[in-house]
């Protein structure tokens, strides 16, 4: 994503592009380790690359 962050992705995109088999894995294992949703972090990450 970060290399990539044009690219209008979805959360099965991601799940897909780090290995996990699913959107709700993804989703709970983001949660759980990072505090946050991946669509969260997404549109966090969209926000800071917009700045800059």
């Amino acid at each position: 994503m970060h290399r990539e962050p044009a690219r209008p992705w979805t959360v099965a995109e991601l799940a897909r592009a780090v290995g996990y088999g699913s959107e709700s894995a993804l989703s709970f294992t983001s949660k759980r380790v990072m505090g946050i949703a991946p669509s969260d972090y997404r549109r966090r990450a969209r926000e800071t690359e917009d700045e800059h």
